[in-house]
């Protein structure tokens, strides 16, 4: 018999639920023991330019700990000459029983089929295994999503190795300019729920086993995440990003889809910003600004002037 579930891992918490879905489930950055670069070192922050405005693109840990504060000045400076901020999600402007209500909404499988007829035999016992780390039986997802056991392990991880969504990046900063400075969202809580809910029974899968493979990952990439985000090394990093799926090409959809796709859409959105004026401090999940189908290089292939900090 498995043991109980501990009541401080209980899957149901809305700050699991909500934190864990605006973030995307590329977090191999919460295990960064560092917030502050070297004096010759650049830091995951962008300036990105046009005619008439200034962006600051900053690569966010959506989860985070309260020691590692305060952040780089760099940082913080670029934050204090912005006349906004820009961010995925105001998260901070949700109600909490609303998220977890809209969270919940889209969790349950509508065919109630268990879990383990909807799941390999092999998905499920590597599921089952992890949630069982956890103190959790997985009898108590057997009418969720994948995506729903996913996004619920992914913050129990988190949690466990002592980061909270509450000391992210993203929460900070949005703490900071209430009622100072202009908030502008690049998505929706309700768009960022859809999309996890629009998956098929099969990507569902792809999703989950995509997501354990990245947690199998944290124990052993800690000090090559922390040395490529504190060099601000954004080749090295894609590379440690993309690892989970290089050998398993079925995943890539998934990829595309949490990533790619949404890149393309946020790059959009920081382009007609551009076009106006003022200055923009923007955050968006450090995943997003690495690699060709990055945010920073769909800007420099538009004619923007970029320049890491």
């Amino acid at each position: 018999m498995l043991r109980k579930q501990r009541r401080s891992d209980r899957p149901f918490k809305h700050r699991f639920l909500a934190s864990a879905l605006i973030g995307t489930l590329i977090l191999l950055f919460a295990f960064l023991t560092s917030s502050s670069a070297a004096a010759d070192e650049r830091s995951f922050i962008w300036r990105v330019t046009s005619d008439t405005a200034t962006a600051y693109l900053l690569g966010s840990v959506h989860f985070f700990k309260k020691e590692l504060y305060p952040l780089n000045k760099i940082i913080e400076q670029a934050f204090e000459s912005s006349d906004s901020l820009v961010v995925e999600v105001d998260i901070a402007s949700l109600a909490p029983d609303d998220m977890k209500s809209s969270v919940l909404k889209g969790a349950m499988h509508d065919k109630g089929v268990p879990l383990s007829e909807r799941l390999t035999m092999d998905t499920y016992e590597r599921t089952q295994k992890k949630l069982y780390d956890f103190g959790i039986d997985i009898t108590s997802f057997d009418m969720f999503k994948p995506s729903f056991i996913a996004l619920t392990l992914t913050g129990l991880e988190l949690n466990k190795l002592g980061f909270e969504p509450e000391h992210g990046i993203d929460i900070h900063f949005i703490r900071k300019a209430r009622g100072k400075k202009a908030i502008i969202e690049l998505e929706s809580f309700e768009m960022q729920a859809d999309l996890f809910n629009s998956f098929s029974d099969e990507e569902q899968e792809l999703l989950l086993i995509y997501t354990l493979n990245d947690l199998e990952l944290f124990g052993t990439q800690i000090d090559k995440l922390v040395s490529s985000w504190v060099r601000g090394d954004t080749i090295k990093m894609h590379t440690l990003l993309t690892q989970s799926i290089k050998d398993r090409p079925d995943l890539l959809n998934i990829y595309e889809k949490l990533i790619d796709d949404r890149n393309t859409n946020m790059a959009q959105k920081i382009m007609e910003l551009l076009r106006k004026e003022g200055t923009y401090f923007i955050v968006v999940g450090a995943a997003h600004l690495t690699g060709e189908k990055g945010i920073i290089s769909l800007l420099e292939k538009r004619g923007f002037k970029a320049d890491q900090l």
